[in-house]
């Protein structure tokens, strides 16, 4: 039973180091002269700068866009300056089936989404 704990151990120890002198080390040079040293560092090449897109859901559209409509209902995303066209394309949809446009509710966050009613 001793003799195999040590020899657990001593496996165990083993890979311990085995592990350590397997770890990655950086080489650096010196250079003499007669007057000074310099050391220099290895060069890492520069990783390239990659720009993040911003996700298309949250850019506004350049035009009012019709998310979902029905022939009693019409759902339109726009920018918060483009309530007004949003609204005239609300009532020429309600227009198509001889109603009348009422707005329902509006929810804004970088862009918004606007309902309305046709009755």
């Amino acid at each position: 039973m001793k003799i195999e704990s040590m020899l657990r151990i001593f496996i165990l120890i083993s890979v311990m180091l085995f592990a350590a002198c397997a770890k990655e080390t950086v080489k650096t040079s010196t250079v003499y002269s007669s007057t000074e040293i310099t050391q220099t560092e290895p060069e890492t090449p520069s990783n390239p700068v990659i720009k993040k897109a911003e996700p298309t859901s949250s850019m506004c559209p350049d035009t009012p866009k019709i998310l979902r409509s029905t022939s009693k209902f019409i759902k339109i995303d726009h920018a918060m300056s483009q309530f007004e066209e949003a609204n005239k394309i609300a009532v020429s949809w309600c227009e198509q089936f001889n109603l009348n446009t009422d707005f329902s509710t509006q929810k804004c966050d970088k862009c918004c989404e606007s309902n309305f009613q046709c009755r």
